[in-house]
């Protein structure tokens, strides 16, 4: 395949070694400093007003694709990356750096959407680009050991034992390669029509017509005088899932006791028609800030907002709600497909810690439900250990709750009472979501 170097061999040069030493920072903090790679890398490209806007997309999308494809990829020079692994020592050569980033590139692109200077790369880097390629095909370009081939390899070995076994295996592993859409709620009934006028592509879910998504997601959503308004939220499908899940009737009073941001919190006060009473909380004040300025420009009268330090309620407010979601710190194992760098930063030993605070919280915030009311347990993750053996050792010590079955409002399907959310079903993350109901009947 010959490439037009249209850049000049200059710019070129430029463009490689700037892409390798923002690639060498990020990688840098996320092996070495637990840093989340997307802050550090939306930091670096602001610092380089040089970067045009398609040199800093290009170098944006390849160092995800590395993180994405870094189970593969760390084959092609394996002595560096267990340095890299063990210890954060980043001792790759200026050529093997080249390498896995042109592998990045091409892993994380077909032959239609490759941007052109990756091919100018491998002309560089003297590599003979096919001129169509898939997975295989890459690994035999770089002359990959056999064992490129295996797609649970997108994943550290130790993960395998804790994945729910509610979760397809051969289908998750193939979602695990690519980043899922970006997905709104939509809060008006209006939003799709909008914004095909405004030249944004945003597809129904086939059960869920509020679910849209948008498979473009190099759009600036934020810009729209609909986003203004609060027609929307951006918010992914299986996180809409656990608020579906919930289903809060109108009048009645919930608390969202881990809200973070809000998302959830508005889902809530959405479904219940803006009646009734959402009360979130966070052991994160700032992070309330988000949601009373979303809550606001959606027009919510029905949120209250106010810390809560994860133990039991004060009294007043125990057994007092109709409802109770406890969206529980986790992991984050269930959305690896957007944030690739999750994958390696995670460590075997913290799922221990998070499900110990995840059934701690649950048994302090289940003191909120009133008899005969609903408590629902959730969380982003696709771990059992976060899952359903939070909820197992749950129900052992709260004699008075029990699993309430129902049907999967995004597949339809019956479920037991708890529901792993798969990639495969909506594309979407992979989220948890168990229903319970306390006994008795509910007060006046």
């Amino acid at each position: 395949m010959v490439v037009k170097n249209s850049l000049g061999a200059g710019k070129l040069r430029t463009q490689e070694a700037v892409c390798r030493e923002i690639w060498r920072l990020v990688v840098a903090g996320v092996f070495a400093e637990n840093r989340v790679a997307d802050r550090t890398l939306a930091a670096l490209l602001r610092q380089r007003k040089m970067l045009g806007s398609r040199d800093r997309r290009f170098i944006s999308e390849t160092i995800f694709s590395f993180f994405r494809y870094w189970g593969v990829l760390r084959m092609l020079a394996p002595d560096a990356a267990e340095r890299l692994e063990t210890d954060g020592e980043i001792t790759f050569s200026e050529l093997e750096i080249s390498k896995l980033l042109l592998a990045a590139a091409l892993l994380g692109n077909t032959p239609a959407s490759l941007p052109e200077a990756a091919g100018m790369w491998a002309s560089h880097l003297r590599i003979a680009m096919p001129v169509n390629w898939d997975f295989a095909s890459v690994g035999r370009l770089f002359k990959a050991p056999d064992e490129w081939n295996n797609p649970s390899a997108l994943l550290p070995e130790w993960m395998e034992k804790y994945i729910a076994p509610e979760i397809d295996r051969a289908g998750f592993y193939r979602t695990l390669s690519k980043r899922p859409p970006l997905w709104l709620r939509d809060q008006s009934g209006r939003t799709a029509a909008e914004l095909a006028a405004a030249g944004v592509a945003a597809i129904p879910h086939p059960r869920r017509p509020e679910m849209l998504a948008v498979p473009d997601g190099r759009i600036n959503l934020y810009t729209l005088e609909s986003f203004r308004r609060g027609d929307f939220e951006i918010q992914d499908a299986a996180s809409q899932l656990i608020g579906l899940v919930c289903s809060p009737a109108a009048g009645e009073r919930w608390w969202d006791c881990c809200a973070g941001a809000g998302g959830k919190s508005l889902q809530l006060a959405s479904l219940m028609g803006r009646k009734g009473t959402v009360v979130a909380t966070d052991v994160r004040g700032y992070k309330l800030e988000d949601l009373r300025r979303r809550a606001r420009r959606a027009g919510f009268p029905n949120i209250v907002t106010r810390e809560w330090d994860g133990k039991k309620p004060r009294v007043k407010d125990q057994m007092k709600f109709d409802g109770v979601l406890v969206d529980a710190p986790c992991s984050c194992s269930g959305t690896f497909r957007r944030n690739p760098d999750g994958r390696w930063m995670l460590k075997e030993d913290e799922l221990a810690e998070l499900s110990a605070l995840q059934l701690s919280i649950l048994e302090n915030a289940a003191s909120g439900v009133k008899p005969g009311g609903v408590l629902v347990y959730a969380t982003c993750s696709m771990f059992k250990k976060e899952n359903g053996e939070v909820v197992e050792k749950f129900l052992a010590g709260a004699p008075d709750f029990a699993l309430e079955p129902f049907v999967n409002p995004v597949t339809g399907r019956s479920e037991n009472g708890m529901v792993q959310a798969n990639p495969e079903d909506a594309d979407s993350d992979a989220m948890f979501a168990c229903r319970m109901r306390r006994r008795g009947n509910p007060r006046p």
